[in-house]
Parts: C-alpha cells; structure tokens; sequence
C-alpha cells in the first residue's frame, strides 16, 4: 500500500492489548501528512485519551491519492506529485505556482465539498480495493488489532470524507463508525434516502444497526448544506451528530 504515518497509543508498547482503528484520510492537495503536520492529531489525540474523552485507538492517516497504472493522472499533477503534460498551460497545472494555491493545486470547478457537491467525483475506486485488499490486511496483521466492523471507523476532510462515504456506505459491513469534516455524500438540497448517497439510507433500520455513529462536521461560513443534510437523515430516521465550528470556513 502507499506510505502512510501511522499514530499509535500511548500505551501500546507496554503491553499485549489490542486497539480498534481509525482511517483518518486527508482533503484535496494534501497527502498522508497533513492530519500529522496541519491538524496536530497527535496532540488532539494525546489529549483526548489522557481525559478520558476517547478510547485509546490507532489512527492510520494513509495517502488518497490512489491509481492504477493508465488510470488519469490529473489529479496527481494537480498536486504536483507527477509532471503535467508538456502542452499544458500553466494555469492549469496546478501545484508549485499555481494562482492562489502555492504549493498545491485547488480542486476542480464546482460547488464545495462542505456543501455537498464537487467532491464526489474525487473519490478514487482503486483507494477503495486497496483498502480492502491491501491496507486493512496489512495493518491488522502487523498490528494488535482489535477485529471485525465495531471496531473500524473512516473518516476524512473535505475530499477525504467524499472517499469516506463512497468507501463505506457501500461496505457497511467494514466501518460502524463514520466521519464527514466539510466533506460528505449530501448536502445539495436534492436529499433522497431511497437513492441519494448509493441508497445507502434507504432502510434506516439496516443502516443504524451496522453503523453506531455517523459524524457531520462544516464550518459556519460553507454554507447551511450539511446541516441540511444532516436534518434530512434525522428525518429519514438516521440518527447522526452534526458540528458547525462557529466563524470557520473549509
């Protein structure tokens, strides 16, 4: 699997226990390193498991940006990770030099993420099967793992909670915990629980008894679509927590 950073408990070297896992993912521009390096989840963490707040887990923060061989590499280039082709204007590169985004691409025209649209298409298809066939197997052969869905969340910012929701809501059987940070499958407006999100909500029974928390957090400034959303799903009988940080944007 690619290179990822890998967060352990403070107490895991001190013993034989096992701990549930949480796959942390990053939003467009960033790599495995940014919940690491911008959002301090070390720290947070830390802080949280010496107050009692949270259980002691393994936050596994692993890089999105996932392809096969032939697959487009535009997003990649967006980032700067690879050459863009020779033909390509400038401003259209994205990465080093790109206006108004220095050292990073900005994400493709249209409706942001904490609002509901724009994201879903960055959702990548191979991150997925390498979850599956590679990562998951791989972290909870090398580490003391706890097993089985009660015990494995997902989580992302922005382009990182698209993939959360793509990822997940079509294997409710891997993840009974979930998280959107300004990024989700709703949120439009156009909310639907019989099609909406892969019609992953079209039986609100099925749903809560695989999935014990579903987590929507926005910033005030992006907008009232996730809360929207957030209300729709209670509606539809789909008990979920929502956060808006107060004076906060993407």
């Amino acid at each position: 699997y690619s290179t990822g950073y890998f967060l352990l408990p403070p107490d895991y070297t001190a013993g034989n226990k096992k701990y549930p896992v949480l796959y942390l993912l990053h939003g467009w521009g960033e790599d495995e390193t940014g919940w690491y390096t911008q959002g301090h989840v070390d720290r947070i963490m830390d802080n949280l498991i010496a107050a009692g707040k949270a259980k002691p887990m393994i936050v596994v923060m692993d890089n999105l940006n996932a392809a096969k061989p032939g697959e487009s590499a535009a997003i990649f280039a967006a980032r700067g990770l690879v050459p863009p082709p020779s033909d390509t204007p400038p401003a259209a590169r994205g990465g080093v030099g790109a206006p108004g985004a220095p050292g990073r691409g900005a994400p493709p025209a249209g409706p942001p993420a904490g609002r509901g649209g724009g994201m879903g298409s960055l959702a990548r298809p191979t991150f997925t099967e390498m979850m599956f066939t590679d990562l998951i197997p791989t972290i909870e052969q090398d580490y003391r793992v706890l097993p089985g869905p009660q015990n494995r969340a997902m989580a992302g910012l922005s382009m990182g909670g698209a993939q959360t929701f793509t990822t997940a809501l079509q294997n409710l059987d891997k993840f009974a915990y979930l998280g959107g940070f300004s990024g989700s499958c709703g949120g439009r407006g156009d909310f639907d629980p019989k099609t909406s999100c892969s019609g992953a909500f079209a039986d609100p029974a099925a749903f809560n008894k695989k999935v014990k928390v579903l987590f929507l957090g926005i910033g005030s400034a992006e907008g009232q679509g996730t809360h929207q959303f957030s209300d729709a799903l209670a509606k539809a009988g789909v008990p979920n927590v929502y956060f808006e940080s107060p004076g906060t944007a993407h």
